[in-house]
């Protein structure tokens, strides 16, 4: 078997280009070589996934693939810059990142995917970043309740952004009579002196000072006494004072008494 030959430099050669684009050397000897040209070629981006919008505290996730005509993609390096509000900044290093936002405002990610060559291809995304209110969860606020009697109210709350441990609880009671409580904590109560319609409203703030309110009514009632105890004797002589006792109560009230002369 014979080895090709290369162009001679003692002959003419011809170059065009075939349909199927190659680059071909045509000799006068019948002779023909395929000549290949190879160029450097840049990394393309073929994926760039940054949000557009994201919650403080929260991980924002950040993903690019690139692809190399000449060199593949096992050899291209994906490298990520974010910076952000406040001399933020932090490097990253995949296809695949994340990072959490300290701080609410405008935050710049950038891809550059580099190979051997250090041709660089590069992209970025602007983030917004903000801080979302308290979600409250939970909010127990009876709707009828008896004069005179402890109300007990009681809320919870969680948020995105931070942990719960950070709220804070603020309940305001009003009511007939100029009525008004302010009471701090999830959970808390009170005494309603008066009847009427009662109005609970619990504010719960973040550290940011944004806040989620939930109000409910509470109709309290003047129930009707009970008597829980008397005390009448059996027997009694004629114009003897005879002493009749009767304990009544309102959750319950002083006992009071009741003489009858006969």
């Amino acid at each position: 078997m014979t080895a090709p030959r290369g162009p001679s430099s003692e002959q003419a050669y011809s170059v065009a280009i075939q349909n199927d684009g190659k680059i071909v050397a045509a000799g006068t000897d019948d002779t023909n070589f395929e000549l290949v040209r190879y160029v450097e070629t840049k990394p393309i981006l073929s994926s760039f996934i940054v949000p557009t919008h994201a919650s403080l505290g929260q991980q924002i996730q950040l993903s690019g693939l690139a692809t190399d005509l000449s060199e593949g993609t096992s050899t291209l390096i994906h490298n990520w810059k974010i910076i952000g509000p406040g001399g933020f900044q932090v490097d990253l290093s995949g296809i695949n990142v994340s990072f959490v936002a300290p701080v609410v405002g405008d935050f710049v990610a950038t891809l550059s995917v580099t190979y051997g060559g250090g041709i660089v291809e590069m992209m970025s995304g602007r983030i917004s970043v903000e801080n979302n209110a308290p979600l409250i969860t939970g909010f127990v606020v009876p709707t009828h309740w008896a004069q005179g009697q402890r109300v007990r109210l009681s809320g919870v709350a969680t948020d995105l952004n931070q942990d719960a441990a950070t709220l804070t609880y603020q309940w305001t009671v009003t009511g007939p009579n100029s009525f008004v409580a302010v009471l701090p904590g999830r959970n808390v109560s009170f005494i309603a002196p008066d009847e009427g319609t009662y109005s609970a409203t619990l504010v719960v703030i973040d550290a940011q000072g944004l806040s989620a309110t939930s109000s409910g009514d509470i109709v309290v009632e003047n129930i009707a006494p009970t008597i829980t105890g008397l005390v009448v004797p059996a027997e009694a002589l004629e114009g003897e004072r005879v002493r009749l006792t009767t304990r009544v109560c309102r959750s319950c009230g002083p006992m009071a008494s009741i003489t009858i002369i006969s």
